[in-house]
């Protein structure tokens, strides 16, 4: 939801982000000021059932994030408008094209059409970008349709390699999360945790 006014007196902050606490808790949410002296404030459920679907559930559900400065921001903040827009992720996909034998010709893959990565993340653009500043530097090689979608695929696939061990490690944090788990995942989540500083915990 979009509020223009925001009512934490004592905000000492540019942006929020009350990431869930797994297994404790699977909700958070995040404040991102916009154009317009808005922001834009975004609540986050991994398996949760409790959906917010006007103002007041909205409020109630940031009220039960772990972080109160999120609930304080909005308790009596002016919302542009009385509608939640909900937003349904169902799982992290990654497509593995590189592995492709008979690739149809000049068939390239970008973006969530190669890998789909927790939106939480915030990774989706900048994992996009890189992926098409790949593809430029091949172009400018001069490559024949194969050899461009080969090599361009096999690329794509090591851009991708980190982040996606990233959101997968962190996404079995939630018991909800199913699917088969990365190997070592137990030490994959330690490295994630010391790395972040404990922001992802």
């Amino acid at each position: 939801m979009a509020f223009k006014e925001l009512s934490h007196v004592s905000m000492d902050w540019h942006s929020l982000l009350a990431y869930p606490n797994p297994p404790v808790t699977d909700c958070g949410g995040m404040i991102s000021p916009v154009e317009g002296n808005r922001s834009l404030v975004t609540l986050i459920g991994y398996g949760s059932k409790e959906i917010p679907k006007d103002i007041d559930s909205f409020k109630e559900y940031a009220e039960k994030l772990e972080q109160p400065e999120l609930y304080e921001a909005i308790t009596n903040a002016v919302p542009l408008s009385g509608k939640v827009k909900v937003y349904r992720f169902p799982a992290l996909r990654r497509y593995h094209f590189e592995k492709m034998k008979d690739s149809p010709s000049g068939l390239l893959v970008i973006g969530y059409a190669f890998c789909r990565i927790d939106p939480v993340f915030a990774q989706g653009m900048s994992l996009a970008a890189m992926e098409a500043k790949a593809l430029r530097g091949l172009l400018m090689k001069g490559l024949n349709k194969k050899q461009l979608a080969n090599t361009y695929h096999k690329n794509v696939s090591k851009i991708i390699e980190i982040p996606w061990l990233i959101a997968i490690s962190e996404d079995f944090r939630f018991q909800t999360t199913t699917g088969r788990k990365p190997i070592g995942l137990p030490i994959l989540q330690w490295i994630c945790k010391k790395s972040c500083g404990g922001l992802l915990t």
